[in-house]
C-alpha cells in the first residue's frame, strides 16, 4: 500500500509520519555507503602490481582475465559511459517516485534498505579476492595511491567524483541499475506499464553493457551483481507482502528489521502479530 488517499492524509503529512522509517533506514545507507567507500580504497592500496608484457589493451600493463563479455562487446574507453545510464535512471526513478506516486517515502524508505544491505553485502566481496582489474585507467594506480592503506583509503573516500581500482566482485552500478528498473517493474502500474517495464530493463541492461565495454568489471561482477539484487529486493518485498496482508513475517534474517521499517510506513494492518526471532 503506498497510496496516501488510502490513509485519509495528505502527501506532505504522509513524509513526516513516515520519518520514523526513513531516518533509521537512511542512516543505514549512509553507514554501509561510507563502509563501502573505505574497503574499496583498502582494494585500491592491495591490488595487484602491474606485471609488463601483458598489453591485451592499450597501454595496459598487468593481465586481464579471460571474459565472454570483452570478448563480444568492443572496448570503449568513454569512461562516463556508465555514470550516464546511471544518472538517466537515478533521475527517472526519484521522478516517478515524487511525483508518479501518493506516497515516495515508501519506495524511498524500501529503496535504500535493499540498497544498504547489497552495499554491506559488496564490502564483504570485494576485499575477499582481489581481482586484477580490467580497466586501463587504473594502470597507474600503485603510483597514484600513497604508500600507506589508510592513506590510500582517505584519498578514495575525500575524492569526488568517486573512482576506484580494485573493488571488482561485484557491480555496485549493476546494483543502482537493476534497484532502478525494479522500482518501475514493481509499483509503476499505469496504462503504458508493459512499456515503460520494458525501457527501465532496456536501460538497465544498457547500463550494464557499458560496463563492460568500459571495463570497468567483468561479466561475473555484473551477473552476481544482478542475481543478489533480484533476491534481496524479492526477498523484502516477500515480507514486506506477508506483513501487509496481516501474516507473520517468515522467520529469517532481517524479519524484524523489515517488520519495524513497513510498521513506520503504516503497511501492515494492526491486527499483524509481531515476527517472529530468527532461529537458525
Amino acid at each position: 500500500g503506498i497510496n496516501a488517499e488510502y490513509m485519509g492524509v495528505s502527501r506532505r503529512s504522509t513524509m513526516v509520519a513516515h520519518l520514523p522509517a526513513l531516518v533509521p533506514v537512511l542512516v543505514f545507507f549512509a553507514a554501509s555507503f561510507t563502509f563501502t567507500d573505505v574497503v574499496s580504497g583498502i582494494c585500491m592500496w592491495r591490488m595487484p602490481k602491474p606485471s609488463p608484457g601483458w598489453p591485451p589493451l592499450p597501454n595496459q600493463t598487468h593481465p586481464v582475465l579471460p571474459d565472454v563479455g570483452f570478448e563480444l562487446i568492443p572496448y570503449n574507453d568513454n569512461g562516463s559511459l556508465p555514470t550516464n545510464f546511471l544518472l538517466v535512471l537515478i533521475l527517472a526513478t526519484a521522478a516517478y517516485a515524487f511525483i508518479g506516486t501518493d506516497s515516495p517515502s515508501v519506495i524511498f524508505a524500501r529503496f535504500f534498505a535493499v540498497d544498504g544491505v547489497l552495499l554491506c553485502l559488496r564490502s564483504i566481496t570485494i576485499i575477499s579476492t582481489s581481482l586484477n582489474n580490467p580497466d586501463p585507467r587504473c594502470n597507474n594506480c600503485g603510483s597514484v595511491c600513497p604508500a600507506t592503506m589508510w592513506g590510500c583509503v582517505w584519498m578514495t573516500v575525500k575524492k569526488f567524483p568517486f573512482f576506484s581500482c580494485g573493488d571488482m566482485m561485484f557491480s555496485g552500478h549493476t546494483v543502482h541499475f537493476v534497484l532502478c528498473a525494479l522500482v518501475f517493474h514493481t509499483y509503476y502500474k499505469g496504462a503504458y506499464a508493459p512499456a515503460v517495464h520494458v525501457v527501465a530493463w532496456i536501460l538497465a541492461v544498457l547500463g550494464a553493457a557499458s560496463l563492460l565495454a568500459c571495463r570497468y568489471h567483468y561479466s561475473i561482477d555484473v551477473l552476481i551483481a544482478f542475481s543478489l539484487t533480484l533476491l534481496v529486493w524479492g526477498y523484502y518485498h516477500f515480507q514486506a507482502s506477508r506483513l501487509a496482508s496481516g501474516k507473520l513475517a517468515a522467520a529469517l534474517p532481517g524479519a524484524a528489521a523489515i517488520e519495524y521499517v513497513e510498521r513506520a510506513l503504516g503497511t501492515v494492518p494492526e491486527k499483524a502479530a509481531p515476527a517472529m526471532p530468527c532461529k537458525l
